[in-house]
Parts: structure tokens; sequence; C-alpha cells
């Protein structure tokens, strides 16, 4: 796929009834500074299809960019190209003409975006949104006033950012993530990642994300704490491996090498047996912490920290390591930190915060692409796995099982009546450093632990800790000190990701992830086995294609939570949760 320069020309909107019912559009061209409105979504649709540069709308990925998409597939026959990011439309693309989702620069919601530029968003009851002729003129003039509102506010924001990153040597891309990216690569002069595909799917294999876990499923009073700015704080005090790599299969030199390099090691170690285990455990995609005996790949510095808890390493197997380390970023987050500092607003001081978290996550970005391309029905063919897998490059024309190089121009059919497919490609990025992520989240996995292995702990997601007692080590305001967020009462927990309290100012605390809506009650009625029902709202990309949908149209789900013998990676006894045993993994 083409890709083309960033720039922002032109914004948009859609205000609809029903979700899915068109009601008005506004656009927005950026070198002209005039709004348009269009009560014919045609006539939107080709003002947008006929365009000449980059039309952003905030979170149209999951809704703008999907009316788009429908109204493409029943007047024409033009084919685009789309770029996802997660369950949404990133880019869509037709010739010079791209529809961007901002979420992806501006990851929160434009109400909260708006305070960028010190500004707010105008609220707007969407119940009282009818069919355009059903409206009399002052509710035409009150929705005409509130979708000009956005257009505005979105296209103010944008600019703000792109004169912003201009002053202040920010590279702005299309995601925070590649804008984090090429900002430290310019600064730090870093080069771009080289890579055998063997050695990166091994070296990347010593990555693990954040720990999230419930070790007491109700409680009556907890305090809560939430490490500052976890992963920027790793980047600027980390040591990482960097240099010239070496792999290790020799075990002559293993454990000679263990002590002398940094790198990532391929090892069967014991855990003891103890309430909280350090070392992450990867079995079908899921993340444990087990103890007993038990083989995997981890960067050095979690290891030396597993050693110093009481494991032993059986046997090191292979390894990647780097004669020499630096802690390569400290420069970096303190330019973006003395940035944030001297920010006009919240807003831009939040949104400068997500340009540092965002890069310990790039340097692991997946290799796996997939090109979603529209092809006429009868030409549609399933990909049959190519050759195989193998160790080495692929071959030129040949495609390998997880490595595809779409020289079959095939791949998985998301849609026979449509015609759509999705390519896959196998593509180790420039920034693709596994070594460094592996590292970083370690550190913070560490810093975790610290604070688990004393007192009681409660519940743990990634850097937040809640305790019984009111006591943490590294208390402060600090970068990489644990914050005190206040106490909590009447804990319960279901599942991690899934559980209430209420705060010290008895407010009702409730998080379920995927379960929107969800309130004090419905953990209750969750736990009863009653499934949750979710508010109707627009279907995806991929779940229209799944379900079999019309593209932009509205689906209603109900979800259960089902009882587990596993809370999460831990084994329920009782109110409270123990790790497993490797040995109960491997059953």
């Amino acid at each position: 796929m083409m890709r083309q320069k960033f720039s922002i020309d032109a914004v948009f909107d859609i205000e609809t009834t029903k979700w899915t019912d068109y009601v008005l559009g506004a656009f927005m061209d950026l070198r002209k500074n005039r709004v348009e409105f269009y009560h014919n979504e045609r006539d939107l649709f080709e003002r947008i299809l006929y365009f000449n540069g980059s039309v952003w709308g905030h979170n149209a990925g999951r809704f703008d960019t999907l009316w788009f998409l429908k109204n493409l597939m029943e007047h024409t026959d033009i084919k685009p190209q789309l770029v996802e990011r997660g369950s949404s439309i990133l880019i869509l693309r037709i010739g010079k003409m791209q529809i961007v989702d901002s979420m992806g620069l501006i990851p929160f919601s434009l109400r909260k975006a708006a305070t960028i530029v010190g500004s707010e968003k105008l609220d707007m009851d969407y119940q009282a949104i009818k069919p355009w002729n059903d409206m009399n003129v002052e509710e035409k003039d009150t929705l005409i006033e509130y979708l000009r509102r956005d257009v505005e506010l979105l296209a103010q924001i944008l600019k703000y950012i792109q004169t912003y990153a201009r002053q202040n040597g920010i590279a702005l891309k299309y995601t925070v993530g590649s804008t984090s990216w090429a900002t430290a690569q310019a600064r730090l002069g870093l080069p771009k990642a080289q890579w055998v595909p063997h050695e990166y799917e091994f070296v990347r294999s010593g990555y693990y994300g954040g720990r999230c876990e419930v070790f007491r499923m109700e409680v009556k009073n907890g305090h809560r704490y939430d490490r500052n700015s976890s992963y920027p704080a790793s980047l600027k005090t980390t040591r990482l491996p960097v240099g010239e790599r070496m792999l290790l299969k020799d075990q002559k030199y293993m454990s000679l090498s263990f002590e002398k390099y940094e790198g990532i090691f391929e090892c069967t170690v014991t855990m003891p047996e103890m309430f909280v285990p350090v070392l992450p455990y990867r079995v079908k995609k899921r993340l444990y912490f087990p103890i007993g005996t038990f083989r995997g790949t981890w960067a050095r510095n979690e290891l030396i920290y597993a050693i110093e808890q009481g494991a032993k390493i059986e046997k090191i197997h292979k390894a990647y390591v780097w004669k020499t380390n630096d802690n390569i970023f400290e420069e970096y987050i303190n330019w973006v930190w003395d940035l944030r500092k001297n920010a006009e607003s919240e807003g831009m001081n939040k949104w400068l915060k997500w340009i540092a978290n965002s890069l310990t996550g790039k340097f692991a970005e997946k290799p796996e692409k997939t090109t979603v391309r529209f092809v006429k029905p009868e030409s549609l063919r399933a990909c049959d796995g190519g050759i195989g897998e193998h160790d080495g490059p692929c071959p030129p024309h040949k495609c390998c099982a997880h490595r595809c190089v779409g020289a079959c121009h095939s791949g998985e059919i998301l849609s026979s009546d449509l015609g759509i497919v999705a390519q896959k490609h196998y593509r180790i990025p420039a920034n693709a450093y596994p070594h460094f992520a592996a590292y970083l989240t370690a550190d913070a996995r560490i810093s975790l632990h610290k604070q688990l292995s004393e007192g009681n702990p409660i519940y743990c997601d990634t850097d937040s800790c809640y305790k019984i007692e009111n006591e943490i080590a590294d208390l402060g305001d600090e970068l990489g000190q644990w914050g005190y967020e206040g106490k909590m009462s009447d804990w319960k927990a279901l599942a991690p990701k899934l559980y209430r309290y209420h705060d010290q100012d008895g407010n009702e605390i409730v998080r379920g992830k995927g379960l929107t809506g969800i309130g004090w009650d419905g953990i209750t009625e969750i736990e009863q086995g009653k499934g949750h029902e979710m508010p109707e709202r627009p279907a995806t990309f991929r779940t229209s294609l799944r379900r079999q949908l019309p593209l932009f149209s509205t689906m209603t789900m109900t979800k259960h939570h089902k009882k587990k013998e596993l809370i999460g990676d831990r084994k329920l006894e009782g109110n409270v949760t123990y790790p497993l045993d490797a040995k109960e993994l491997k059953e």
C-alpha cells in the first residue's frame, strides 16, 4: 500500500438518529477555513470522495468511516484500501484521498481532547435528534451549531498539535505510537532495526506485558496506589542492551555470559513456593506467574531479580546477548518531561504523557500485518499456508507460515459476498527493538512485585497496586515513585478487570472491561449468572463481516461471565487466590 505524506487538510463529522440513519453532516476544508453542511448524505459522500488530501474524523474508524464505506460500496465500484488499528479502521485510502481516524493520534474522547486548546465540547441530547425534515427551525439550528462546533474544535486541536510539533521537534505520524518512535529516533539517532525473522521471534518471546491479578475476591477496607508514569520511569532509568548482539548456544559459555552480558536468555528455572511469584510464563498466548520448574525466555534484569527472590536457574539453553548497555532514553524522557512542565494546558500535558508512554510498546510491535483488499468475489482465494514453517528468510516468491510475502495474492476471506480479503504480510518494522521492550516491561513488573511481596495485596494491574495495609515503599510524587490514590471499601472482584469498590468519598467505582455501561448492581447480576445487556451500538468493521451484518449497522449483545476454576491465572481457595504450579499448567 502506498504511503502518503502526513497532512491535515480537512475534517468531517456526521450526526444520525437511531445510530445509523443519516441526518446531517459537516465538512471543513482547512485550506478555505469554511464549514459546509450537508443534509443530503450523497452530497457529503461525494464531497469527501473527490477531495484531494487527508480528511480527519474523531473516532471515525468505528463510525463515520463505516458510513463512508457503506456509501462507497452502494454507489460505486471503487475499491478502497484500509489500514486497521485494533478493531477500528485507522485509514481508508482512495487515490489521493484518505480518511484518517484522529483517535489514533489523540487517543481520548473529543471532550477530553478539547482541553488541549482550553476549550469545551458542546452538549447534545442525542435522543432529541430526528430526521432532518421532521425538525423545526430551532431544532435544525441547534444541530447545525453543535456540528459546527465539533468540526471546528477538531480542526483547532489538530492544527494546534501540528504547530506545536513543528516548533518542538516532534515528528507527527498518524498514531501516537508511531509519533513517539519517529521523534525518539530522530532525537537519539537510533538506527533502523535489522533482524532475521527467527532471531527476532526468539528475542521477542522474552517480552511480556503488564501484570494483572486478583489476590483477594472480597475485602472490607483497603488502600490504592499507582506508580507515577511507570513505563517512562523505566525508560529513564533502565540500562538497555546496546551494540553488537551475539547468539550463544555453547553451554561452556552460558554461565559466564549470564554473569557478564545483558541479553535475552532461554532457561529452565525453578520458582520456590511463594504467594506472588516473579517470572511471567506464557501458555497458549496466556500469561501466568507460576511456581515450580518451567522453561521460558526472559530478559536478564528480570532473571536477576527472580534469583534475588529465591528462584534458581537450572539450565540456560540459548541466549542473545549484547556486549554493552546504557540508559539511552534518559535524555529523551527528560526532554518530554520538560515539555510537559511547560505545556500550556492540561490536555497538552496529557497528550505528551502518551508520547512518553507509547514508546515501550512500539519497540515490540508485531511484524504480522494485514492489508484489507476489495476484489471481485469470483477472484477470491484463501491462503493455503504456503511452504510452512522454516528457519531463515522467506524465499522471494513463496509464502511461509507466519511470514507471508503476499506472493499468492490471497489471504483470509472476510466476506465472500462483498469480496473482502485480509492479506497477510510479515514485515519486521524499523522500530523493532524487542529486547528494549522486554527490559522495560520487566523493570515495571519488578517495581510492582516489590510492592506486592510486602503485606497483603488485593489486586494489581500493570502500574497499580491495591493493598490491605496503608504502607508502601518508595511513596512520593516523583517519576517512578508510588502515589497514594486513596482509601477504598467494599471491594469485590469477579476476575481481573472486573470489580467494584467505594472510593474514599463514597463514590461507586465499577470496572468491567468490555462491559459497556455496567454499574454496581451489574457485578452482582453477573455473579448470579445473569448476562449484562450491552447498549445498542454500531458494529465494528470486522464484527459486521463476521456476523454478516450490513456495514454501518447496529448490534446488541448480552455478555456473560462464566465461573471458572481459575481467577485469571490463579486458583481460588476460599476468598484468596494462589499461584499455579507449573506442573498444573502442563497437565
